[in-house]
């Protein structure tokens, strides 16, 4: 088979992120002014990622 211009690569790859972009945006938390106390909080609870400290808050 012969491989598509790279043209066609580039779009099937913008494609994509698009699509994965869309994916990841609807669970996507928006924090806002709180950012600030949100950063505090999962400093001083130890979290090292922002889904640590949301799945502790759930479980709460």
């Amino acid at each position: 088979k012969k491989s598509p211009p790279a043209t066609d690569f580039d779009t099937i790859r913008q494609q994509r992120r698009r699509e994965l972009d869309a994916r990841r945006s609807k669970s996507r938390v928006r924090l806002g002014s709180c950012l600030q106390s949100w950063d505090q909080l999962k400093n001083h609870l130890g979290f090292s990622l922002h889904s640590e400290l949301a799945n502790y808050l759930l479980q709460r």
